[in-house]
């Protein structure tokens, strides 16, 4: 069974492996996508991890904004 992506454009290809045309359509849902378009497709960036998105919006949440040390001290001249 593939691994699942979210898929971000339509993809038309040709896996080398097995030779039939592959059509993904772009959808918010998760959906299989062939182990041999994978990687090429990750790099391209038409394609991500399912909850990646989610990792990096909860990264960007919990990291303090810049100029800000997280003491809570506002007075940082004192």
């Amino acid at each position: 069974m593939a691994k699942q992506y979210i898929v971000k454009t339509t993809i038309h290809g040709i896996p080398k492996a097995g030779g039939k045309k592959v059509v993904i359509k772009s959808s918010p849902e998760p959906q299989d996508v062939p182990a041999a378009l994978v990687k090429e497709l990750l790099e391209r960036g038409v394609i991500e991890e399912v909850g990646a998105s989610e990792k990096g919006k909860a990264a960007a949440e919990s990291t303090p904004a810049s100029g800000v040390d997280g003491t809570g001290d506002d007075n940082s001249g004192d």
